[in-house]
């Protein structure tokens, strides 16, 4: 004898399965095209470039006739103020004028300098700037 399995057939099931998961379909592709959408809308406001530097004005102080270094008082990235002694070349004492950042300090005690040899090398961080190179056609209008 042979079994057979009977199938009971249950009217509109299949359709709301195949309702079900066209309206989920349906949604996710809603969510997608809005995300989408707002990324567009914020990238559009936004203008890139591929390299940039961030420069400023150095200013160097150097001892104003040859002699050996003593001592350096300041540090690089140290912030100091204006007329700080930053170090001594035998007996002149090394002050800078504006107030900076440190951003090299020769730190060979005893070594000989000349006249005009930078000992220590400060920015102003008032004087930074950001040089990018940008394309004149991709939004070069909206930067401020």
């Amino acid at each position: 004898m042979e079994a057979q399995l009977a199938t009971k057939t249950v009217p509109g099931k299949k359709n709301n399965s195949t309702r079900n998961a066209m309206t989920l379909g349906l949604a996710l592709l809603v969510v997608i095209a809005v995300i989408g959408l707002a990324y567009w809308k914020i990238t559009q406001n936004q203008v890139y470039t591929d390299k940039a530097d961030i420069e400023a004005p150095s200013i160097t102080i150097s001892a104003q006739k040859e002699g050996v270094i003593q001592k350096i008082l300041v540090s690089e990235g140290q912030k100091i103020p204006a007329n700080t002694s930053v170090a001594q070349v035998s007996d002149q004492i090394l002050k800078n004028k504006d107030a900076g950042i440190v951003i090299s300090a020769e730190d060979n005690v005893g070594k000989t300098v000349t006249s005009g040899e930078p000992i220590v090398t400060l920015i102003d961080p008032s004087e930074l700037r950001v040089v990018a190179h940008l394309d004149e056609d991709k939004g070069l209008r909206d930067v401020q």
